[in-house]
């Protein structure tokens, strides 16, 4: 068995590696757990959740990395919030498309080869839009006019060739946003509704649909066999 430590930026993430992807790795012989970024501290009292700062993230990682040093680690991190001076993500906004793979190796050349880079392109709610029938329809049901409606304007995306993992990150346009304009009530229930949709939707549709995704857990569920 090998150990996953995961880097995270807020609730929702955390709960969907306990939710989804705990139970997943498990059958691949990797016990998985996360922790929630801080991002901030007053007066004493420690702040998890939102934003990214640079220099918290690999502050809190490296002492992680030195508390368990036989463990492998990763980290979920949202293309949408990294800063401007995250290692590599200047070089990959310059590119056209972006390429968040530029920042995840340039996380794994300063980390070295006990951590896995990943950027979740644009932000965690990408992997819902593979299916928000089936996912969010699960996690909040009741709102079928609403998620239908988003349906639609999700398959006009894709009939242009986008995928979830290209809506882009525009304030109105980015996932999320697409998501809180026809069903405001998931911003306020995202912490259990997002891991409850990404679970109802399945690991294997969404890594199909979300193919940066798809490497990242590739990587993860051989960790076993390295």
């Amino acid at each position: 068995m090998k150990r996953l430590h995961l880097l995270v930026e807020g609730a929702t993430e955390e709960g969907f590696v306990n939710l989804v992807l705990r139970p997943h790795l498990a059958h691949h012989s990797v016990i998985v757990d996360a922790r929630r970024l801080q991002t901030s501290r007053r007066r004493g009292r420690a702040y998890k959740g939102g934003g990214v700062s640079t220099e918290r993230f690999c502050r809190e990682l490296e002492r992680w990395m030195k508390e368990d040093s036989t463990a492998h680690f990763s980290a979920m991190l949202d293309w949408h919030r990294l800063p401007a001076d995250f290692r590599g993500r200047a070089q990959a906004a310059a590119a056209n498309p972006a390429r968040p793979e530029l920042v995840a190796w340039a996380m794994e050349r300063r980390f070295g080869t006990r951590f896995i880079g990943f950027i979740q392109m644009h932000a965690f709610e990408a992997l819902l839009l593979t299916d928000v029938l089936a996912g969010i329809g699960a996690a909040l049901p009741g709102y079928d006019a609403q998620l239908n409606a988003l349906n639609e304007e999700l398959e006009e995306l894709r009939r242009g060739g986008m995928g979830p993992e290209q809506v882009n990150d525009g304030h109105d346009t980015r996932p999320s946003a697409r998501i809180a304009a026809h069903l405001p009530e998931y911003a306020a229930a995202k912490a259990s509704a997002g891991p409850i949709a990404a679970g109802a939707i399945g690991l294997e549709r969404i890594r199909a649909s979300c193919p940066s995704f798809g490497i990242w857990l590739a990587r993860l569920e051989k960790l076993d066999s390295a």
